[in-house]
């Protein structure tokens, strides 16, 4: 986003919050009201070992601001970080569990009011927000500004990648105390946007930029791969693939998301995990039907995709977007075991989501699932306002947390700023928040038998992609071995009368 462009809104900033939670649940809720004509909105959140939650957020003026959360969401702490006459975004959270002292580290930009080159700054900062350490180095080799940063904590320090409005991408690596080691400028003609940065399995002096490439004039995803050096050592691309119907149709698919896309190393460190959105075109008797679906798919260590991917929604009515700037994310210890959990947002005003102005109630969707990406549950969360998801983070107790942004239909036209706590379960157990359980199948791809999770069901449909039923079957559980290899939808009607649309691939 070019800074000129930046909405400069002149009201002061005021705190007002209203929390509710429940002992009981293991969920709560917890909201930042904005003044008027404000917008807050959140870049990072992470939990501390205290289980408090600490979120980063930008009031869209020239501050950031770090609030503290307690264990049942009440706000225990608020620092505003600023600038004179310069605009600070931080945009990545970083817990130093090394550090005896309780230190966080936050990055992010500084955009001076001058027009001077933006800086890299880096915030050290302890358990209570008191800041105890911050840095600035200038960018070097801009001539456009910087729209975008991704980052990644390795090493003793940071890999930062930095985007220009021309679509001009830099590497950087600073120090643990914020100090420039290094900076490069990419020359490569491939990359368009940069999704997220993130560590190479095979190497361990190598990292990975998952990004949207081109490859022979086609634009895809696909990952770069760099040493220590910031020397670009290895390419992998996502091409599209087709797959040829029984009845002669064709559908080709492929990763379509450009921005929400986030890959990271799967938590058993046999491959990768992709947060993303599926577009699937069918054609078929000089027709073409596109559906596009957010799924977590999986490769091997050497960037192959594999045929095993979960659709986490299939509403043609709706939009489905994976959360703005982190949708996926997992925590492994001893304890517990290391589960997925991918968040992205629902609504029905189709084509792009209008964000944070779209007029149509945009719902969470959680999903949490095993490393294996069988679902465990997936939960939609919703009020009457637009929820606009902007980052999830795993909890230590099987749960997680999402930040993200409620827009106020009203006259102040502001965008407060929301955190929810997801217990184990999928519950927050709280009156604001309305959940629903959604249904999902298992396993997918099916060759003999299939399940339904999520809901009970009464009556199922199954339909090929021309749109005829080919079965039908009650309850929770289908025998496919009669139906052809393929994709399917399954049109499902629970026992409270209500229906949804999910899609399952038989496979032989």
């Amino acid at each position: 986003m070019n800074t000129k462009t930046f909405i400069i809104l002149a009201a002061s900033i005021i705190l007002a919050v209203f929390s509710s939670y429940s002992q009981n649940s293991q969920g709560w809720q917890y909201i930042g009201k904005a003044p008027s004509n404000t917008i807050w909105r959140p870049n990072d959140i992470i939990e501390t070992p205290e289980k408090h939650v600490i979120v980063a957020f930008w009031d869209y003026k020239e501050s950031s601001h770090l609030i503290k959360l307690s264990e049942e969401g009440i706000l225990l702490s608020e620092t505003i970080i600023s600038t004179p006459d310069t605009t600070v975004i931080l945009s990545r959270l970083f817990a130093d569990s090394d550090n005896p002292s309780n230190e966080y580290t936050a990055i992010g930009l500084c955009f001076p009011s001058s027009g001077e080159a933006e800086a890299i700054l880096t915030l050290r900062f302890d358990g209570d927000l008191n800041v105890v350490g911050r840095k600035t180095v200038p960018c070097v080799n801009l001539s456009h500004p910087l729209i975008n940063v991704s980052l990644l904590h390795r090493n003793n320090g940071y890999t930062l990648a930095l985007s220009e409005s021309n679509q001009s991408h830099h590497l950087a690596k600073i120090g643990s105390e914020g100090d420039l080691l290094e900076w490069k400028k990419l020359e490569t003609d491939s990359l368009v946007t940069i999704c997220n940065l993130f560590e190479a399995l095979e190497e361990d002096s190598h990292f990975c930029m998952f990004a949207h490439i081109s490859n022979n004039s086609d634009a895809y995803h696909g990952v770069l791969v760099f040493n220590d050096s910031l020397q670009l050592v290895k390419r992998a691309h996502f091409n599209q693939w087709q797959t040829e119907e029984p009845d002669g149709s064709l559908c080709i698919s492929h990763l379509c998301d450009y921005y929400n896309s986030m890959m990271l190393p799967s938590p058993n460190r046999n491959g990768y995990i992709i947060s993303s959105r599926l577009k699937e075109a069918l054609f078929s008797n000089d027709t073409i039907k596109v559906d596009m679906s957010s799924i977590i798919a999986s490769t091997d260590s050497s960037f192959v995709m594999q045929e095993h991917y979960e659709i986490l929604e299939h509403l043609n009515d709706t939009i489905e977007y994976p959360a703005f700037y982190k949708s996926l994310d997992y925590l492994t210890s001893s304890i517990t075991n290391p589960y997925l959990f991918q968040c992205s947002m629902q609504g029905n005003c189709m084509g792009e989501p209008g964000w944070p102005f779209c007029h149509s109630p945009l719902s969470v969707i959680v999903t949490k699932a095993d490393t294996n990406l069988n679902i465990i549950w997936k939960r939609k969360f919703y009020t009457d306002m637009v929820s606009s998801p902007f980052a999830i983070t795993a909890s230590a107790d099987g749960g997680c947390i999402v930040a993200g942004m409620v827009y106020d239909f009203n006259l102040e036209r502001r965008c407060d700023l929301f955190v929810i706590k997801i217990g184990e379960n999928g519950t927050v157990g709280v009156d604001e928040v309305k959940e629903e359980s959604l249904a999902f199948v298992y396993p997918n791809p099916a060759k003999e038998t299939f399940r339904i999770g999520g809901v009970g069901a009464k009556e199922t449909g199954v339909y090929d992609i021309l749109g005829k039923c080919v079965m039908t079957f009650n309850g929770n559980e289908a025998d496919v071995r009669t139906l052809v290899a393929g994709p399917y939808l399954l049109k499902i009607t629970d026992t409270d009368g209500k229906t949804q649309i999910q899609r399952i691939v038989i496979s032989k």
